[in-house]
């Protein structure tokens, strides 16, 4: 996975964890279905394209919503990409990551939590920033996605508490999507590519470059790789 995919899915997991906080988890639409993380959506109740930029910034125009039922209420016309001008002065993307930290600070201001987990001073808007409390990197990958280990908090304290491998390993991408991607299994047991499992270790030549002291596919998986590419 991309590291800039694995930020953006961990933000759309933490929003909707806050729509469920302030207890706005039931589609606009009324479908009659949950929402959840993966098919929920911001939306706007009143199109704001083509009735002025104030509509697409007011936080009382806001809802949410199953992707599908957002896609199916919309206004029919011209999409508009993730690099152009809606009309609001900034590319689509842009504007959407600002609207987006701005319902993040709403939620937190509905649910009052609006202290910096760091120094517990008032957050506000420009300030504010997504926070690990415990360091994931380099000690576990699984801190990165656990929710109970999400806070928020200004950015400037929010770098100071990070590690030096951290912060060195933000200025290389590579090094948090190999961890990102890491998987740990149970103690004697490692991650098999081929097999997409976890086997015992002893079924891995050792490779001390890695992270887990051994190569990426089991022996078996090795040769099979081996023998097919001799086959042509």
């Amino acid at each position: 996975m991309d590291v800039n995919i694995a930020r953006h899915r961990l933000r759309q997991v933490a929003l909707f964890d806050l729509v469920q906080k302030a207890k706005l988890d039931k589609c606009f639409h009324n479908c009659g279905k949950p929402l959840a993380s993966k098919t929920f959506s911001i939306e706007h109740k009143i199109p704001w394209l083509g009735a002025g930029r104030n509509l697409f910034w007011d936080l009382s125009n806001i809802a949410f919503s199953h992707r599908r039922c957002n896609v199916i209420a919309a206004r029919r016309g011209r999409a508009i990409t993730w690099g152009e001008d809606p009309g609001l002065g900034i590319p689509k993307g842009t504007a959407y990551g600002r609207l987006r930290k701005a319902i993040v600070f709403e939620l937190l201001r509905r649910i009052k939590q609006t202290r910096c987990f760091r120094c517990q001073d008032n957050l506000t808007l420009a300030t504010l920033s997504l926070d690990h409390k415990q360091n994931w990197f380099p000690i576990d990958s699984t801190l990165f996605w656990d929710l109970s280990n999400i806070a928020y908090s200004h950015r400037r304290c929010n770098s100071q508490f990070r590690t030096p491998q951290a912060l060195q390993a933000a200025a290389v991408n590579a090094s948090l999507l190999v961890f990102i991607n890491r998987k740990t299994g149970a103690t004697g047991a490692e991650w098999c590519g081929g097999h997409q499992a976890f086997l015992p270790v002893t079924s891995f030549h050792k490779n001390r470059a890695r992270w887990n002291g051994v190569v990426d596919i089991c022996i078996k998986c090795r040769s099979e790789t081996r023998r097919t590419i001799s086959r042509g």
